[in-house]
């Protein structure tokens, strides 16, 4: 299930992007020569910056890198967080270690 929407979560964004692209293309059009393309670049790099800030903020290690550091608790505790309730995630450790 989760597979599914990843894969399509990256071909939505792919198109997204280049139509932005093109978007912010026509509107910067009218600016000085010297300054559409540094402009485009900017929008270019701003969202994949703000992505992997966001990324880095909110996202949970990954348990198996916890488990494998020894931080089982931890790990156990992240995947309470992400699994659906009644799931067995000491199993999971299980099978991790």
């Amino acid at each position: 299930a989760h597979r599914g929407k990843l894969t399509t979560w990256a071909e939505a964004s792919t198109n997204i992007g280049i139509t932005l692209g093109f978007l912010f293309s026509l509107l910067l059009k009218d600016l000085p020569l010297d300054w559409n393309w540094r402009t485009m670049l900017m929008c270019g790099m701003f969202l994949p910056l703000l992505l992997i800030i966001l990324a880095i903020t909110f996202m949970p290690e990954s348990p198996r890198w916890l488990v494998a550091r020894g931080r089982v608790e931890e790990a156990q505790h992240i995947l309470e967080k992400t699994h659906p309730p009644g799931d067995n995630v000491v199993e999971i450790i299980t099978n991790i270690q």
